[in-house]
């Protein structure tokens, strides 16, 4: 009981000590360039609270800094600052559920750093597109962009984000039925995760689990829910996605 008590007061209070820097950023901005990157992380701030009940009202807040920052950019012509802006205003209509704009703002990052030839934001923008798309449109084009992004992030050897992007590809795939490749794609992306040393894989094994469930090896994808669950305990993951991955378990016990 103890842990589901201390770890969210941690993670809030880790989180409170980012919106105080963010705000001691945007006082002493001493260029427009350092204020739309302090405005960027307020946002950015609000939008991951937003999912919390007590703090429902802070997805305004993510707007209303996300659309200064992208004001100012604009007025600046800081196309970096733009393209930002539309990163952050996807994920913002996600939590919205305004998917058409969601999916209409990542590609407008796609367009702008692609003018800029950025290709580790390019491949960001891919993600953006990607997590817009959701499951509702058709799965194979969203498997095709993340294929992108991650070809992007490998030129640009960016080993964690090439692990996550292998992530999304195997959920998409899981999505289309093809298990065996979702689990090669996980496996691939464990890999990669410990040449990065990063211990927050619980996801994978969550979704290692339920392929392994799919694929009739029972015993194996219980190894890999029990390991998931393991993990939360240890990262203190108290994200949404930590209730997803409490889903899949059920999922595998059922």
């Amino acid at each position: 009981f103890l842990f589901f008590v201390i770890s969210p007061i941690r993670a809030q209070n880790n989180k409170e000590a980012t919106n105080i820097k963010s705000h001691q950023n945007l006082l002493r901005a001493k260029n427009s360039q350092q204020k739309i990157n302090a405005l960027l992380e307020l946002g950015e701030y609000h939008y991951s609270i937003s999912n919390q009940y007590i703090y429902l009202k802070s997805i305004d807040s993510a707007f209303y800094y996300t659309k200064k920052s992208a004001s100012l950019s604009k007025a600046i012509n800081y196309k970096k600052g733009i393209g930002e802006s539309h990163l952050l205003n996807s994920k913002i209509y996600i939590n919205t559920s305004a998917s058409n704009n969601a999916i209409q703002s990542a590609k407008q990052a796609v367009e702008l750093f692609s003018e800029l030839k950025d290709k580790n934001n390019i491949a960001r923008s891919y993600m953006a597109l990607v997590k817009a798309r959701g499951t509702q449109e058709d799965i194979n084009v969203s498997v095709f962009l993340a294929k992108k992004a991650y070809t992007l992030y490998k030129q640009t050897e960016k080993k964690l984000e090439q692990a996550n992007a292998l992530v999304e590809i195997a959920y998409l795939k899981m999505g289309l039925g093809n298990m065996e490749a979702a689990k090669t794609d996980l496996d691939h992306s464990l890999a990669l995760y410990q040449e990065c040393n990063y211990k927050g894989t619980q996801r994978v094994y969550s979704l290692l689990g339920v392929a392994y469930l799919q694929m009739g090896a029972y015993k194996e994808s219980l190894e890999n829910s029990l390991l998931a669950v393991k993990l939360i305990e240890n990262n203190d993951d108290t994200s949404v996605l930590a209730a997803e991955i409490y889903n899949y378990v059920a999922i595998t016990y059922n």
